[in-house]
């Protein structure tokens, strides 16, 4: 037994609180130390900073590395998707389009900015029906709503452009059509016909837009002991084509019309979603889609629709891009520090980052 080195900790919570002392038991959700005020338990995910000691030796970095439980970014969602797991209480995220609030261990609320900003009100509850979870995996169920006061008229239509065509005997696609007049000048652009989309619809016209989503969730540990992986389906629907007629004309006989209904009577998106942990501060990120109103934009185009030179600014509502009825994404989170984190794919808005404020 002399030849046994003794395993101790010395770490600090995320509450500046700090333990020091040896190592007692420990599983992939809590380490339990002997201090000199007793036995502590002490949950990893309170954990701030940590080092281990063998025989009083500081143990290699690269061996905390190549032990690690789960990585440092819990994900509530991939992309523009959402999984089945919630903020934890009293927790407050700003990421590229939402800011929102976890209250409970099992109900949160999102709301778009860009979209309060341009007179569109919107709250987007997210509550878990189901949750289990063992130091092997966790596994939940969610459901979620998203409610916008006054949707946009041009928003809805911008996300079934593609649907639509100018029965002008060339049938121009939606997606030529073009946001503001200014680039449109005597109807045309480099002497070729040109239409803009105002023309046709109320750019003022707004709409209640309901939308609700289920997803399940899945994660365990990996079977290398490094880390977690991760994987989610769900279905997400909305009222937003009962927005939509199946023509409009802009007054001087042009028309505007649905060009085939077949595949556009109700607004679909299934999806798929993954996560490993690559290392303690990278996860690798993937996502698989079904939906009706999917379109791959370039990144400058995506940039442009951000910042608004193409429809409203701090949203995607552009008229562009080609229509990938099935299409998949996939990227890469780091994570910065205990609040932020970042992330890069290859689809449309290709830039995240998520900040989040613990015990806000």
């Amino acid at each position: 037994m002399t030849d046994i080195l003794e395993e101790a900790i010395d770490l600090t919570k995320i509450d500046d609180t700090r333990y020091k002392g040896p190592l007692i038991k420990e599983d992939n959700e809590k380490l339990i130390l002997r201090s000199k005020y007793g036995d502590v338990s002490i949950l990893k995910k309170e954990i701030h900073k940590m080092e281990r000691f063998h025989g009083g030796q500081l143990a290699p970095e690269v061996e905390s590395r190549r032990t690690f439980d789960q990585g440092e970014d819990e994900l509530i969602g991939v992309f523009m998707d959402n999984n089945a797991f919630v903020l934890e209480p009293n927790t407050f995220f700003l990421s590229a389009m939402s800011v929102g609030y976890g209250f409970t261990d099992r109900f949160m609320i999102t709301t778009r900015y860009g979209s309060n900003f341009n007179g569109d009100l919107n709250l987007h509850p997210k509550i878990r029906l189901f949750h289990k979870k063992s130091s092997a995996n966790e596994k939940a169920f969610s459901i979620g709503m998203g409610i916008h006061q006054d949707y946009p008229l041009r928003a809805s239509f911008s996300a079934y452009s593609h649907a639509y065509a100018i029965d002008d005997g060339n049938n121009t696609s939606a997606n030529d059509l073009l946001w503001k007049d200014s680039k449109c000048t005597y109807d045309t652009i480099d002497g070729e016909e040109c239409y803009v989309v105002n023309d046709f619809i109320d750019k003022n016209d707004d709409n209640v837009l309901v939308e609700a989503y289920a997803v399940y969730s899945s994660k365990r540990k990996n079977p290398t002991g490094r880390g977690k992986v991760g994987w989610s389906v769900g279905f997400k629907t909305s009222n937003i084509l009962s927005h939509l007629n199946d023509e409009y004309s802009d007054g001087n006989g042009r028309i505007l019309k649905r060009k085939n209904k077949a595949g556009f009577e109700l607004p679909y998106r299934l999806f798929a979603l993954f996560d490993y942990d690559l290392q303690k501060k990278i996860k690798f990120v993937g996502a698989f889609y079904f939906d009706n109103s999917n379109r791959q934009i370039s990144i400058d185009g995506a940039l442009d629709d951000y910042f608004g030179n193409t429809g409203s600014p701090l949203s995607f509502d552009s008229l562009n891009g080609e229509y990938k009825q099935f299409s998949f994404d996939f990227g890469f989170m780091y994570t910065v520090n205990q609040n932020f984190r970042i992330g890069i794919h290859f689809q449309q808005p290709y830039i995240d980052f998520h900040w989040e404020f613990f015990e806000f």
